[in-house]
Parts: structure tokens; C-alpha cells; sequence
């Protein structure tokens, strides 16, 4: 799941642990709604300030669009805090905690409780739209609205919570049934969702994203490398995103339930050698495991709530500490270890290269070949997007990557026919 939508279930349902406001419901829903009013007004005073900005010619359009972006950014990460605010300040999460359904049912209590946040980047979103409306590259329509509503959330990832809520609903209905205990309960929707996230969710993945096979000769060639790693039965599909997005991923990590999606506008722009290393990096984290190991990341987190809960559980605010101590430990071991395990898939992927080159031409057919091979890649899936290129929580920056990528090939040198500034990280 996208670090902002992880953020955004866990930060709201964890206002409901904090000691919150006694507010009347008429006054919370008030405040509430004029807060969201107010967010919608910033995003769309934005997009309005932008759009007279396109018409005037104040600046080069590119450079007005990627500040228009950043605001959006800044609007959308900062609809979590005005969130938490309707939650704990204005008494929204003590209303719905005291509501008699939610005493009786955690799905209904966490749709309520993520209600805010997700209106607030609902509304964010729709200035977005509004703006591309305005500059006529979307078109105008409540039917395009909802594609592009629809759209947005696939992109981005927000589709995952739904599989997070259907667990809940089948604890609510594990509940009903008479005889099982909740431990008993507990644990079979524990043993369900294991299986659930390496088997189910490769299918679930390709048919909410829009992917279909490649179908030229690339997906012949893509299985040729693949195979040559070690991989007989990988599923390689197109994503298609209309060109918004160079990505790719794989999703799953048992043999036979794993799906390779690379993006249209990867697939149509990088040359075949960058692509190669594209795939291999993804199937790197295959043969390292590091989509399980990203997964048992947060575990050592969560035993602190247990901790807590035990050893400190009759402080008012034993509650909310365990949940933030949780938060704050889970997001670091993340950062620690998707550092870590981007910058290992970099180097396996080289090595990988060196072993698929006895079959596959393209393949460089050395170590030092390979590492540059690769920094190479990563300047042409980022080429033009200044923030893909910079680091995030849990990416470190192309420029870091493409340093350890140098120490990895033995030597300073400089690529022959490559963007200048990565020779400068060289």
C-alpha cells in the first residue's frame, strides 16, 4: 500500500484510541463540514490563481504546472491533519466510537473514522480536476468526472484499502457465528489474510489496475530474461496508465501467482538494454525476498502495542501512545529497510545480468558493464520528472543509487552517450 494511503487508514483509525472532545453531533458535523469547505476553497482558489497564470503567460507553462503540483501535494498531505483535527478537535471520533453499530462492527467504525480524510483528498482532487478542465485536457462532464475519479484511485493505489475493509467485514461475521471464540476468530482471519496477500492479490492486482498482455515481441523477450534467471512461470503484463506513469512492480512472491507489470510509457520509450534492467531489478526482489521481508518490517512495531497495552494499561492515554509508538516505529523500520532492499535490488540485478548474458545478447556480460547498465536506466525512467528523481520515505534518490551502482562496478568512469548529470553522480 502507498505510504499516504497507509497514513491515512492508520492515523484515523488510531484517533479513536485518543481521549477526544465530548462535542454535541450537530456542532461536530458542523465544524466538520466547514473545515472540508474551507479545504475544498484553498484547493480551488489554487487552481483558479494557476489557470489565470496559463492565460497570462506569466511564466513558462511546465514551470506553472509543477508549482500548481506542489500545492496539490501540500493540499493533499495536509487534508490528513485537517482530518485528524474534525476527528479528535471537533469530537468526530468520539461520536462514531459511542455510535451503537460501530460497538458491534470494526468495518462500519473504520469507514466512518477514514470518512474525513478520504472527502478531504476527494475534494482536493476534484480542484485538480477542475483545473485540467479549465486548460482543456480533460474533458468537461459529470461521465468524465467519474472516470477520472475512478482512474485517479486505481493510479494511486487508494483501491488497496478495500481489500483491508473486506477483512474486517469477514472479523464482523466470524463474530456472528456461535461457538468461536474471538482468539479462534482472530486467528483464522489472521491465517486467511496471510494467504490472501501472495495469492490473491496478483489477481486482484492485474484486473483492477488496467493491464493486458504485451503482445509484441517485447513479452517474448521479457520471458527470455526472465527465464534465463531462473523464473519459468511469470505472468508479464502491460499497465496502462495513458502515459502518466513509468513504473514497475512485481505483485506476489509465491511461484506461479506472480504478475510483472511494466507501464505503456515505459514499454514505449526505453531502449530495449534499459528495459532489460527495469525487469530485472523487479525480479531481483523476487529472488531476495523483499516483498516479505518489507512485510514482517512492521511486526517488531506492533509488539510494542502489545507491550504496552500489557504492561501499561491503566494510563488513560496507554492507548494512543502504543498506536503512535507503533506508527512511528513501523514507518522506521520501512524507511531502514526499503532503503536497503532498493539499493540490494539494484546490485542483485547486475548480477543477474552477468548470468542471463550466456543467453541473452543484450544482457552486459560483466559486473562493471552491468552496474552502469543500470544507473543508466534509472536516469531514463525518471528523465523529466525532478521528483521521481529526488528520494522519498521509502525510495532513496536516484542520485544515491546511482553512487552505490559506481561503487559496485570498482571505478570511476564515465558512460559514453549518457545525460550528463549522471556522470556527475559518477
Amino acid at each position: 500500500m502507498p505510504l499516504f494511503w497507509f497514513l491515512l487508514v492508520v492515523v484515523s483509525l488510531g484517533c479513536g484510541s485518543v481521549p477526544g472532545n465530548v462535542v454535541p453531533a450537530q456542532q461536530a458535523m458542523i465544524a466538520s463540514f466547514g473545515v472540508l469547505l474551507a479545504w475544498g476553497l484553498l484547493a480551488k482558489v489554487a487552481a483558479y490563481t494557476t489557470t489565470r497564470q496559463m492565460q497570462e503567460g506569466v511564466a513558462e507553462p511546465a514551470v506553472i504546472v509543477r508549482e500548481f503540483e506542489r500545492q496539490i501535494t501540500f493540499l493533499r498531505w495536509g487534508g490528513l491533519v485537517a482530518a485528524v483535527m474534525t476527528l479528535i478537535g471537533f469530537g468526530l471520533a468520539n461520536l462514531i466510537e459511542n455510535l451503537p453499530v460501530c460497538e458491534h462492527s470494526m468495518a462500519i467504525r473504520a469507514i466512518l473514522m477514514i470518512t474525513p480524510a478520504v472527502m478531504m483528498v476527494s475534494i482536493v482532487w476534484w480542484a485538480d480536476h477542475q483545473f485540467g478542465v479549465a486548460n482543456g485536457w480533460v474533458k468537461e462532464g459529470p461521465s468524465s468526472m467519474i472516470r477520472e475519479l475512478v482512474s485517479y484511485f486505481r493510479l494511486q493505489g487508494a483501491w488497496l484499502v478495500v481489500p483491508v475493509l473486506a477483512l474486517l467485514t469477514l472479523v464482523d461475521l466470524v463474530a456472528l457465528i456461535p461457538g468461536i471464540s474471538s482468539i479462534s476468530g482472530g486467528l483464522g482471519v489472521a491465517v486467511l489474510a496471510i494467504l490472501f496477500i501472495p495469492l490473491a492479490m496478483p489477481w486482484l492486482a492485474k484486473r483492477v489496475w488496467e493491464t493486458e498482455p504485451i503482445g509484441d515481441r517485447s513479452e517474448g523477450w521479457l520471458l527470455g530474461v526472465s527465464k534465463a534467471c531462473g523464473f519459468r512461470r511469470l505472468d508479464v503484463r502491460r499497465w496502462n496508465t495513458n502515459h502518466r506513469s513509468g513504473n514497475a512492480l512485481v505483485a506476489g512472491f509465491v511461484p506461479g501467482c506472480r504478475v510483472l507489470m511494466i507501464t505503456d510509457r515505459l514499454l514505449d520509450t526505453l531502449s530495449d538494454r534499459d528495459l532489460m534492467m527495469v525487469t530485472l531489478h523487479e525480479l531481483a526482489h523476487l529472488k531476495r525476498w523483499h516483498v516479505p521481508l518489507r512485510m514482517f518490517a512492521v511486526v517488531p512495531a506492533w509488539v510494542v502495542v502489545w507491550m504496552v497495552d500489557r504492561y501499561l494499561d491503566s494510563y488513560a492515554w496507554s492507548e494512543t501512545f502504543g498506536v503512535v509508538t507503533a506508527l512511528a516505529g513501523s514507518l522506521g523500520f520501512l524507511h531502514l529497510i526499503s532503503y536497503r532492499t532498493e539499493f540490494d535490488a539494484d546490485a542483485y540485478a547486475c548480477r543477474l545480468a552477468v548470468k542471463a548474458s550466456a543467453t541473452v545478447p543484450q544482457a552486459p556480460r560483466d559486473l562493471s558493464s552491468a552496474a552502469f547498465a543500470m544507473a543508466h536506466a534509472l536516469e531514463s525512467v525518471t528523465e523529466g520528472e525532478a521528483s521521481a528523481q529526488r528520494g522519498s520515505w521509502l525510495h532513496p534518490s536516484i542520485a544515491k543509487r546511482q553512487k552505490a551502482l559506481a561503487r559496485l562496478a570498482g571505478r570511476d568512469a564515465v558512460i559514453e552517450n549518457c545525460h550528463p548529470e549522471l556522470n556527475k553522480c559518477l
